[in-house]
């Protein structure tokens, strides 16, 4: 199967990047992190880079699904290649310690567009579990059929973003994030954004 074959699979794959797929989990994406269910993100300053981040990237559509739990999914070549880079910050550590763990997401978007929290639930109710032999036509034609029924319960949505948790440096002045989305069953992409806090607003904006 190729790289783009997979990619609905794991969207931890960047399209030009080959790595090893985990062995099971969702059709979407796979939770290799424990998540605590009874801590929710509560820094008012890491909804804001994330609102900033979304109304930049995806303000265009009508509606935007994300994953109600925060996840890195990083193939290891690409995050060697950020070690000991220009990414390799104070706030890209504080990122990389903040996302060993999954985080409950609440929805507390400044955007103007509707932002839908995915639960595991509802998305293992959409999607099949991947099976850790190779996947035959049957279960490449579900996963199309999923898609299908997806488009349908959240019409113009962008697809389902995953969110990691937000690295600032120790002032708050800078903040790097990784946002992730599966769009179908040929289509996903994940980016590193880096901000910088404006001088005395409290908003964040792109810096590249």
């Amino acid at each position: 199967m190729g790289l783009l074959a997979l990619t609905f699979l794991f969207p931890s794959t960047v399209r030009a990047h080959r790595v090893t797929p985990p062995a099971k989990g969702s059709a979407v994406a796979t939770n290799q992190l424990p998540t605590d269910e009874s801590t929710a993100v509560k820094d008012p300053d890491e909804y804001a880079v994330w609102s900033a981040v979304l109304a930049k990237k995806y303000g265009g559509y009508l509606k935007l699904v994300i994953r109600d739990r925060t996840a890195m999914y990083v193939p290891d070549p690409i995050a060697r290649q950020w070690q000991n880079s220009e990414h390799d910050t104070e706030a890209f550590s504080d990122l990389q310690a903040k996302n060993k763990a999954q985080s409950v997401l609440e929805n507390k978007f400044s955007v103007k567009l509707p932002c839908i929290l995915m639960t595991g639930e509802a998305e293992s109710k959409l999607f099949p579990s991947t099976p850790s032999e190779p996947k035959d036509k049957a279960f490449i034609e579900k996963v199309q059929s999923s898609w299908k029924q997806f488009y349908e319960e959240y019409p113009s949505a962008q697809g389902i973003l995953t969110i990691s948790r937000v690295g600032f440096n120790s002032d708050k002045s800078e903040a790097v994030v990784y946002i992730q989305n599966v769009a179908s069953l040929m289509l996903a992409s994940g980016k590193l954004f880096f901000l910088t806090k404006k001088n005395g607003s409290g908003k964040f904006r792109r810096k590249r």
